[in-house]
């Protein structure tokens, strides 16, 4: 196999270095600031060993680790002695399609570099099997600025799981390419350079060294073939067959979805467990990605379809074994050809969700169906989650005097009926239908400190719900086509209730439906101010039960949900204890 390593970068004034050689991102090299189109540097790439030409390189701005229309590569050098070198232009007339670009904002996003077959090592000839690197910037301890020695190895893409992960905590929608320097793109940025700070814990374990933490990132991003580290440069061969290895699992899952897009295959972050482990491994966890956001059709319904699994472990020679496998040699186990359903089957957690969204059929309103499909190992207990959801999400106006900066406004119906759970799931809920109103002010007091005050009103209901007799469930694929959406929209914000007119609906629940309001604010900095749930439920034996439930805000674990946070009054005195905190809600309707 190809020994296929580095992507160096560099600031230099001039193409090569103008003669005088490139001047590397060391420790001698301040970290660049933000410039205007007129001021000019070259952001340059190596592919080391020897050195690639063919591969394409690119910045990610917006994590979907696909290259968008606004996102140019590198382009490659021709001159003496610059064999194997690409460069971006570091200005904003390059990177024209981003919105707000600075050399800050290219500096702290992913930088991929795919080698296709047929690319040329300069020093071991041809590439016959693909496979793509990636580099994730990180903060150094005690230091604001991304880390100065750039360069795109094996190693540098150990803790992409981080970037999945950052998207779900934060609930960020798809980022496109032009807003890839946007506040969302900027707040996923900090998020995953804070995760690497876990992983720098991880490594270090795994390393089982006396350098610190920051040192033994240092260690992993550095050039260990200018360094003379043999012992890196043999793993990292390692590593590299088991990436043209995974480019069959890419086409497995290309297959499945009739090849509308490519998933990322890379490596779950717990590989670096078994990369510097006490034995031989035989196989390594890879997770998978896919972000596809694509076009409108001429009805207005944009295609979404997303997938992330963590702990897919993979042989070299192409197969897969289950994840509750314990051989240290996984040739011990029993090995499974790595089809669509065999792989979802066998990995540690897997998240899959998609569907379609219209912002043409009710003016100022997104509409959004999809389902979701979830399986996660934990503790031997596999949990699982099936269902479908249809979203109406707008901005609402203010016109009084302490108006939000923003009002968020959504209503959403989601149901499990018509899926089959998974057979090895420990935990199969019940048949549900949830009605969910939500409404979000947010005060903006900086770029990055908002304040937040959150009402949500939700109906648990049943198929025979005498509140919703007819609720609609039929939304995804071609059925999206027949329904009156406009309808559906009057029907589910028509079920809107408050404290005042809870006791209304309560008279209507059946056995096994429920009422609940809650409402959760947070500071201006991110602190929980107050977090209240009122929750009544009509039990099988006709019986009523009511609560109210405070939460209180840990300012150790930034979260309102520890497990002495919660305090509950149940029954006669429920009502009283919540009523004024989450009556006192603005809704704002002046």
């Amino acid at each position: 196999m190809k020994r296929i390593f580095l992507v160096i970068m560099f600031f230099v004034i001039n193409a090569c270095g103008g003669g005088g050689g490139a001047t590397p991102m060391g420790s001698s090299t301040p970290t660049p600031t933000s410039t205007s189109s007129s001021s000019t540097s070259n952001y340059e790439v190596k592919v080391i060993d020897g050195y690639i030409d063919g591969a394409n390189t690119f910045i990610d701005y917006n994590y979907n680790f696909i290259q968008d229309s606004e996102e140019p590569s590198a382009t490659n050098a021709d001159c003496e002695g610059c064999d194997g070198t690409y460069y971006f232009v570091g200005n904003s007339s390059f990177f024209s399609g981003i919105n707000d670009w600075s050399q800050e904002c290219m500096l702290n996003r992913i930088t991929i570099s795919e080698v296709p077959a047929g690319a040329v090592d300069a020093t071991l000839g041809e590439i016959t099997e693909p496979f793509t690197l990636f580099y994730i910037p990180y903060i150094k301890a005690n230091d604001e600025s991304a880390i100065e020695k750039v360069n795109v190895t094996p190693f540098t893409g150990l803790f992409l799981d981080a970037v999945a992960e950052s998207m779900e905590e934060l609930n960020i929608d798809p980022i496109t390419a032009a807003n890839g320097c946007g506040s969302d793109a900027n707040n996923l940025a900090n998020s995953v350079n804070q995760k690497a700070a876990d992983f720098s814990t991880q490594a270090q374990q795994a390393m089982d060294t006396t350098d610190t933490e920051s040192e033994v990132m240092e260690d992993l991003y550095s050039d260990f073939i200018e360094e003379g580290d043999n012992q890196q440069a043999q793993l990292s061969e390692k590593i590299v067959n088991f990436l043209q290895t995974a480019s069959d699992i890419n086409e497995v899952f290309k297959a499945h979805y009739n090849n509308e897009f490519d998933p990322q295959i890379f490596f779950s972050d717990d590989a670096i467990d078994l990369l510097y482990g006490d034995n031989d491994f035989t196989a390594l966890p890879f997770s998978i990605n896919i972000a596809n956001y694509g076009p409108a059709d001429s009805d207005g319904w944009q295609k979404k379809d997303f997938l992330f699994t963590s702990g897919l472990r993979l042989l070299q020679n192409g197969k897969i074994v289950d994840q509750s496998c314990a051989e240290v040699d996984t040739n011990n186990c029993v090995q499974i050809d790595p089809t669509f359903q065999n792989i979802l089957n066998s990995v540690e957690y897997f998240r899959s969700y998609g569907g379609h969204e219209n912002q043409a059929i009710i003016p100022g309103t997104n509409i959004e169906n999809q389902y979701i499909s979830s399986k996660q190992n934990v503790n031997e207990s596999i949990n699982c989650d099936e269902k479908a959801m249809l979203n109406y999400i707008e901005t609402k106006s203010c016109a009084g005097n302490d108006c939000p900066d923003n009002i968020s406004y959504e209503s959403e119906i989601s149901h499990n009926i018509g899926f089959d759970v998974p057979v090895d799931c420990d935990i199969s809920n019940d048949p549900f239908i949830l009605i969910s109103i939500d409404q979000k002010n947010t005060f903006s007091f900086s770029p990055t400190w908002n304040g937040e005050d959150h009402y949500a009103a939700q109906l648990g209901l049943k198929n025979n719900s005498s509140i919703y007799s007819n609720p609609v469930l039929n939304f995804l694929g071609a059925n999206k086509n027949n329904l009156d959406y406009t309808n559906t929209y009057n029907n589910i914000n028509n079920l809107f209730f408050t404290m005042d007119t809870i006791e209304n609906l309560e008279t209507q629940l059946n056995p096994g439906e429920s009422l609940s309001l809650r409402r959760i604010k947070q500071d201006p900095h991110g602190n929980g101010e107050l977090n209240f749930w009122y929750y009544v439920s009509r039990q099988s034996n006709n019986e009523l039960t009511k609560s109210c439930t405070e939460y209180t805000w840990d300012s150790q674990q930034q979260t309102f949900y520890t497990d002495n946070s919660a305090t509950s009054i149940e029954e006669e005195g429920a009502f009283a204890a919540c009523y004024n905190f989450i009556n006192a809600f603005n809704f704002h309707n002046e």
